[in-house]
């Protein structure tokens, strides 16, 4: 079960990075969020799938020593 956990947060912190871009690179959803807004909110999912990433990262690293042992 955990590591199913481990697996979904994954694509999860994949996924917020993966929308930051979007807003980043993209003119998606231009009309209902402007453009100083989409810099904004770009920025906030990429740190936010970054801390998502260090986190399983972590996880990872305790799993592999609760293995170990």
């Amino acid at each position: 079960m955990q590591r199913a956990f481990f697996i979904t947060g994954i694509i999860m912190a994949a996924l917020f990075i993966g929308c930051g871009f979007v807003f980043l690179c993209t003119d998606f959803l231009v009309e209902r969020l402007p453009k100083p807004n989409r810099m904004w909110f770009g920025i906030i999912f990429i740190v936010y799938g970054g801390f998502r990433a260090v986190r399983q990262y972590n996880q990872y690293k305790k799993m592999k020593q609760q293995e170990n042992e």
